[in-house]
């Protein structure tokens, strides 16, 4: 009898009892005036489109984006072959404020960051931000070809060859190139540093590429369509001055 009573009070204040083979589980109903359960956060880049969908993604919790501005918070190590690409016709800033993305790439061709269409500035405005690439491939740290625009300022770029199997490299090149500028990209470089290879790449079969350097230093550059000197992409009033080591130094003439 006192058990039945037991019972009936439980269910009186709202209890359900389930009973398992081995556990006995009591579960409180949810009060008619009990809040929602918060709604799960939404997943990376589930909020974003297009350019900013691709950062958000693969750079996750690495970076801030306010408005058209991306900002760096921290070092990141990209996956294998990760991609930044600005395909459409919209403008944006990636500040690397200091820090390194790391990137290795193992399909021939492949950049970190390729702007196609739109506008892309990328600056630093810490100090000793960039990108470190490396590829068993030819690839390229930066490229901007087609209706892509891409201005550079501050950030250094390095871009090396490892290992031993060095796939899908023409005979004329070496393989890691800091910056491509192909088909009708528009390339400014106000500053930065840019090692590889080669430091910057012009290329292109129908339309030329508008390049212009106003300042920076290369570990080398070439034009493998018109076979121009450096000093034909220069802005007014600079200087290139070459070094012993085939480097190139941009500066105010």
């Amino acid at each position: 009898m006192k058990r039945f009573r037991l019972v009936s009070l439980f269910l009186a204040a709202g209890f359900v009892f389930s009973l398992g083979a081995c556990n006995r589980v009591v579960t409180p109903t949810a009060s008619p005036t009990a809040t929602p359960a918060p709604t799960p956060s939404s997943a990376p880049g589930e909020q974003y489109t297009g350019f900013l969908k691709s950062v958000s993604e693969k750079l996750g919790g690495a970076c801030t984006i306010n408005g058209n501005t991306i900002k760096l918070t921290q070092n990141i190590r990209l996956k294998d072959n990760a991609e930044l690409v600005l395909d459409s016709a919209d403008f944006f800033t990636l500040d690397f404020n200091g820090h390194i993305i790391t990137a290795q790439i193992t399909k021939a061709g492949s950049s970190v960051i390729t702007c196609s269409n739109g506008s892309l500035t990328l600056t630093d405005s810490t100090g000793g931000g960039g990108i470190i690439m490396t590829s068993n491939v030819e690839a390229y740290a930066v490229s901007c070809l087609f209706e892509g625009a891409v201005s550079i300022s501050g950030i250094s770029v390095s871009a090396s060859l490892s290992g031993t199997n060095y796939q899908g490299i023409k005979q004329n090149r070496t393989g890691a190139y800091a910056l491509l500028a192909k088909e009708g990209g528009k390339l400014t470089v106000n500053g930065g540093s840019f090692g590889g290879n080669i430091g910057l790449v012009i290329e292109y079969v129908r339309r030329k590429p508008s390049v212009t350097i106003n300042g920076g230093t290369f570990s080398g550059f070439i034009d493998l369509t018109g076979g121009s000197d450096i000093s034909a992409f220069l802005g007014s009033g600079k200087k290139a001055v070459k070094g012993s080591d085939g480097s190139i130094a941009v500066s105010n003439g």
